[in-house]
């Protein structure tokens, strides 16, 4: 045993020691915790986490949430003074044939 992490000091103090046997006789066991299995517990953890998932899954797809904060990008982009890109069939087909040119593609 040391009482010193490491890389603190160079000295250490070396502690030695033997058991003695219990003056009263008795032996007072402060372990005895309740084990409980895993599969008792896990309910009780995962089913509040899914349960939040499937709620917050709802919420942001929910339409009183999109009407509200559906076009966030937009609304920033227009406080910023800046055009939103508009992608129409024509612009998107290009850009599909740049990136087959790009990667070589056939």
């Amino acid at each position: 045993m040391t009482c010193t992490p490491y890389g603190i000091n160079t000295q250490r103090l070396l502690v030695r020691g033997h058991r003695i046997p219990n003056a009263d006789g008795e032996d007072k066991t402060t372990s005895d915790a309740m084990q409980l299995n895993a599969l008792y517990i896990a309910p009780f953890i995962g089913i509040p986490i899914c349960l939040a998932i499937v709620i917050y899954i709802f919420v942001i797809t929910s339409s009183r949430y999109l009407k509200r904060h559906g076009d966030l990008v937009g609304k920033y982009l227009s406080q910023k003074g800046l055009k939103r890109p508009q992608m129409n069939s024509k612009n998107y087909q290009e850009t599909i044939n740049q990136l087959k040119i790009i990667f070589k593609y056939n």
